[in-house]
């Protein structure tokens, strides 16, 4: 039986193997997976359930199943169900779904996605934001308006398939005026959301102030600019570290940035 256990792909013998009693053991038999390029899946995991630390196997499930991934004919999702759970099987779902994704399957996608636990927002996320960036990056924000219904039938499409059990309209919309805004350099212009209709001007606001306070802290660390010193800073005298149109709106977040980091 020793020479059976060693190393092959024979489920049924390997079943009836002692667990590795000691780190070395585990350690030798994740490297051999990693190496095999050509295993079978089901051999494979099988190796992988026969490490004795868990953490280990389950990062060697995962591998087989980023493997079986990236394989012209590799199905990842028939294999989730043999990944140890927890995050290792989580991961396994939206590496199946980005699989999915690809082969144009946007049902089954979402469905792995919801599956992947903690990770399913993002998953979702990964399921229709290069489609929102193609719309939007390279028009920026002057083409809110004309490019808005576009943006309504993407919404639309995906809204049954991932909006039920994920954060997705808020983080749809928030992505689309954000890319359009990165697409003029990261310039926050307000002005643009005002002539939309108020839905999405509020949607749009929305967006642009979230983003340009995600913006502040990096810009004035790497100025060495200080939001409790000095005199208060507003969007018009902090324009030249953080590219933004002048806009009460962001006066607010400037203000509420130092409410929250100097005691008021």
């Amino acid at each position: 039986m020793t020479g059976l256990c060693r190393w092959v792909g024979l489920g049924a013998m390997l079943s009836s193997c002692a667990r590795p009693a000691d780190p070395a053991a585990d350690r030798a038999t994740y490297a051999r997976v990693v190496a095999d390029k050509d295993g079978a899946p089901a051999a494979l995991l099988d190796v992988c359930a026969a490490i004795g630390d868990p953490v280990l196997a389950g990062d060697c499930s995962l591998h087989v199943v980023m493997v079986e991934s990236r394989r012209p004919d590799g199905r990842p999702s028939v294999w989730c169900d043999a990944v140890p759970e927890g995050i290792w099987r989580s991961e396994c779902w939206f590496v199946s779904a980005e699989r999915q994704r690809k082969a144009h399957d946007p049902e089954a996608a979402a469905q792995s996605c919801g599956r992947a636990g903690p990770f399913k927002e993002d998953c979702a996320q990964h399921l229709w934001q290069g489609d929102v960036h193609r719309l939007i990056h390279r028009a920026g924000p002057q083409a809110f308006g004309q490019v808005l219904p576009k943006a309504h039938k993407l919404h639309e499409r995906w809204a049954p398939l991932v909006g039920g059990w994920s954060d997705f309209d808020s983080r749809f919309w928030a992505k689309f005026y954000q890319n359009g805004f990165e697409g003029a350099a990261s310039f926050v212009d307000l002005a643009a959301c005002d002539v939309l209709d108020p839905e999405d001007a509020a949607r749009c606001v929305a967006a642009g102030t979230q983003m340009y306070a995600r913006e502040c802290g990096p810009r004035m660390d790497r100025w060495t600019l200080s939001i409790c010193q000095g005199e208060p800073w507003t969007s018009r005298t902090l324009a030249p570290y953080v590219p933004a149109r002048p806009d009460a709106r962001l006066d607010a977040v400037l203000d509420a940035m130092r409410t929250a980091q100097c005691g008021g």
